[in-house]
């Protein structure tokens, strides 16, 4: 029953990082705007290991390139690519604390959206340039506000990880 709930509670916490990855900002914001799939993934990894996996990161951001009309399967690979990295990780470094997260899961951001900028460039959608580190620096501003309020509903619901 306890891992229902965890299930439960990771699936719609990624729901709601995909409505507010489709949002809608002001023009002046659009550059800005955080991944928030690779944030909530990342907390989930970290936080409940075994909870999420590539292919429910692979779900959700293939759910992403349809509501964006992105090349298919681009952010499904950058979503998966995330969660491969926060995985291989987060097995080498079992207690993490907040600060570490927050080092590990800017590299992260900043390895799956240089992937997705290159990606994006040789398609001639988006040429490379410094709008690059925008999105990378809106999930270091996000980043303490989603880990806090996860780690909140973490523990309201007692979501914790126990080895086996």
């Amino acid at each position: 029953m306890k891992n229902l709930k965890i299930y439960f509670v990771v699936l719609l916490s990624l729901l709601c990082a995909i409505i507010l990855s489709i949002f809608p900002l002001p023009d002046t914001l659009k550059f800005f705007r955080p991944n928030w799939l690779i944030l909530f993934i990342g907390f989930w990894v970290f936080a409940l290991p075994g909870s999420i996996g590539v292919w429910t990161a692979w779900l959700f951001g293939f759910l992403l390139d349809v509501l964006f009309n992105t090349p298919l399967g681009l952010q499904a690979f950058i979503s998966s690519f995330a969660c491969y990295l926060a995985i291989r990780i987060q097995r080498n470094m079992r207690q993490m604390d907040f600060f570490k997260q927050f080092f590990l899961i800017m590299l992260i951001s900043l390895i799956a959206l240089s992937f997705q900028f290159i990606i994006e460039g040789i398609l001639g959608q988006n040429p490379l340039s410094f709008k690059l580190f925008f999105p990378i620096s809106a999930n270091m501003l996000f980043w303490p506000l989603i880990y806090f309020l996860l780690k909140k509903i973490q523990n309201k619901y007692g979501l914790f990880f126990v080895p086996s």
